[in-house]
């Protein structure tokens, strides 16, 4: 058989629009698509946008093999505003600009991917109590939310390495979800005096004074 095609980033959400990507480990097969059970059957040739939740079934056939089994992603659009997640051409979250209490981290801001969080980003945002990340983000560099004095709750399940001092001095964080963390930078977690919670089973390296 044919091998399957991959859609970009799988299941996720996305403000504003997102870029859909298709492609194949065999370069001679032919890949098509439908959009939201159409029976409109497209030919891939190139990258395109969608603007609205949409689900995407795709299939592969390379000439003398049968056809690749179909594979299908929804992708979820939600409210937000665009201009609150400034993202590099990276994937990295620069800033976020936004005056929300709980944040939903999305896994794509107008076509452009977000894999991490950079250093800064939020730190010192005395605002958001709540901040969960899409799985599409597998870091949080350092000092991202250092001196987040009320950031109550983080969900981050797909993240993988938390950089030094990533969330020192959130004084009110009580929980903290990531199952897929292997790596915690030094001062991580200092002086998150209320932390109780913490959810991982993976960890490897845990840096000097990760949680003094």
């Amino acid at each position: 058989s044919t091998p399957a095609p991959v859609l970009s980033l799988g299941n996720c959400s996305f403000i504003g629009s997102m870029k859909i990507e298709i492609s194949c480990s065999s370069e001679n097969a032919d890949i098509y698509y439908t959009t939201d059970n159409s029976a409109v059957l497209h030919a891939y040739y190139e990258p395109f946008y969608i603007s609205e939740t949409s689900t995407i079934k795709a299939f592969a056939l390379e000439n003398g093999y049968l056809m690749s089994d179909v594979v299908s992603c929804t992708y979820t659009k939600v409210n937000g505003n665009a201009s609150d997640f400034v993202v590099d051409e990276n994937g990295v979250l620069v800033e976020y600009n936004g005056d929300l209490s709980s944040v939903d981290v999305p896994s794509c801001v107008n076509g452009l991917p977000i894999l991490s969080v950079s250093e800064t980003a939020f730190s010192n945002n005395t605002i958001i109590t709540k901040v969960s990340f899409e799985n599409t983000i597998t870091e949080i560099k350092a000092n991202s939310f250092k001196g987040c004095t009320n950031l109550e709750n983080v969900t981050a399940y797909k993240v993988k390495f938390i950089g030094d001092g990533a969330f020192e001095g959130c004084s009110s964080l009580v929980s903290f979800t990531g199952t897929e963390v292997v790596e915690i930078g030094a001062n991580a977690f200092s002086d998150c005096i209320k932390l109780t919670v913490f959810e991982t089973n993976r960890v490897k390296t845990v840096g000097e004074y990760a949680f003094k």
